[in-house]
């Protein structure tokens, strides 16, 4: 995995559910707001994930929205 960019912002969040069979998992940040982790989305992998694992969220702004551009789990 690349390194995360310093100008983006990262956020910590704590993975709420994994579905692997779509590709998806979802994580939910001190503030409650819930991100979603694609397949797609760089990162260490879905299957390294599990409710509870702790993670790192880069985000990026994408028109109005702001997206999870690359993750990391944080043991």
């Amino acid at each position: 995995m690349s390194a995360f960019q310093p100008q983006q912002p990262i956020v910590r969040a704590v993975v709420s559910e994994v579905l692997p069979g779509f590709g998806l998992a979802f994580a939910v940040d001190a503030e409650h707001r819930e991100w979603t982790i694609t397949k797609a989305t760089p990162g260490d992998g879905l299957e390294g994930l599990g409710v509870g694992s702790p993670v790192q969220l880069q985000l990026v702004r994408h028109e109005y929205q702001v997206l999870v551009s690359e993750y990391r789990r944080t043991d």
